[in-house]
């Protein structure tokens, strides 16, 4: 047996306990990952995953992909098809970018290792969630949603494209006199497989909505079980030496002690760590770093969503976790140089003042964070190559 089962045996014969213990705050954390699910995840997420299913049953991503191809070659050295990807994964949110790069692996539009190159940048917190949700709701400011938004997109790029400087160029060929002409024949090619499309639309939409479906359940599945996992280790005092444990480690980083448990519940699903950031009685620059961090990290909820939907591919789920504590720094850095040249406007009574974020390892003034965000490009960077050079 695996480490993998070993851990899961163990993580069940704590939990179940605690289920039959505690069985009324159990059915109270079921409900409220229920009307989560049903009133945010449901409306928002279902009309994006049944798009995309028709975009892969249509067989448009290689249609697209020929025309995208000289932007993505140069840009990340993948193929075209995976233009698509990177297009609805920025736009819809986690976990629709696993779930197309996985499709086309298995299609065979996409190797291994450009899916797993490519599931590293395409599985994103949506702009809808970051920006209504997070930053009108939880922070009563839209130019706070703005700004993580910001981050986090710009941050997931970087990652991106760092880990592709570690692979081989594009193929020479790729950049002789004569591309425009074989461009010109792939897309007539694609466009011919395109238009003789033999499968009727009723049949396209109809497999299109099924498995969109079949998404979202397991989507809200997941959502309920780790809702309901975060509220019987809270209620048991599972986490409460985690919590005694992180509290000291904020107060030794100057942090406030109050966000320890949004980032516990963070860790384990993003939405509730959010909420319990936005909520503590912290700076608001420091919630917003926490928050940024976590909207990044995408708690083991979504991370076991995107192992789901990628199981059986070949990729690599440890080199996924890599690049979400990358995102993670790097998130950080970028949205603590906008606060410092774009501070926010206090429209909100109940946000404290937006004070200096309190690192005391980075001395002061705007250049030394410079080297600070230099030097943590660089040692992810190196991280990424010495993965590369293993595989």
């Amino acid at each position: 047996m695996g480490k993998g089962p070993i851990a899961l045996f163990l993580y069940f014969l704590l939990l179940t306990p605690l289920m039959i213990y505690y069985p009324s705050e159990s059915l109270s954390a079921a409900r409220e990952g229920l009307q989560l699910w049903l009133n945010v995840l449901l409306p928002a997420l279902f009309p994006f995953l049944v798009v995309a299913e028709l975009i892969l049953g249509m067989g448009l991503p290689r249609l697209v992909g020929v025309l995208l191809e000289p932007l993505m070659r140069p840009l990340f050295r993948l193929p075209g098809a995976a233009a698509v990807v990177v297009a609805i994964g920025f736009t819809t949110g986690f976990p629709v970018g696993a779930i197309i790069t996985a499709r086309l692996i298995r299609e065979g539009a996409l190797t291994t290792t450009e899916g797993e190159r490519l599931s590293l940048f395409t599985n994103n917190a949506s702009p809808l969630f970051m920006l209504g949700a997070v930053g009108a709701g939880l922070f009563g400011s839209s130019e706070a949603g703005l700004m993580l938004a910001a981050a986090h997109y710009g941050a997931n790029l970087v990652v991106g494209w760092l880990y592709t400087r570690t692979l081989p160029p594009p193929p020479r060929s790729f950049s002789t006199v004569g591309r425009r002409s074989n461009l010109w024949n792939r897309l007539e090619a694609e466009w011919k497989l395109f238009s003789t499309q033999s499968k009727p639309p009723g049949e396209i939409l109809g497999n299109a909505i099924t498995r969109g479906m079949n998404n979202i359940l397991a989507i809200g599945g997941y959502m309920m079980f780790f809702v309901v996992t975060f509220r019987l280790l809270l209620a048991g005092d599972v986490i409460t030496p985690l919590l005694s444990g992180l509290e000291e480690v904020l107060q030794w980083l100057h942090l406030n002690p109050t966000l320890a448990p949004g980032m516990i519940a963070g860790l384990l699903e993003m939405s509730i760590g959010c909420q319990q950031i936005a909520a503590a009685h912290a700076p608001l620059t420091e919630r917003l770093m926490m928050t940024s961090f976590l909207l990044a990290w995408s708690g083991i909820s979504i991370q076991a969503q995107v192992s789901t939907f990628l199981a059986g591919t070949g990729v690599r789920l440890s080199r996924y976790l890599l690049a979400r504590l990358a995102q993670g720094f790097l998130s950080v850095a970028i949205l603590y140089v906008l606060l410092l040249y774009l501070p926010l406007p206090m429209s909100s009574s109940y946000i404290p003042p937006l004070t200096e974020f309190n690192l005391w390892w980075i001395w002061p003034g705007k250049s030394g964070l410079v080297y600070v965000l230099i030097g943590i490009m660089l040692i992810f960077s190196m991280i990424f190559i010495k993965g590369a050079r293993k595989k």
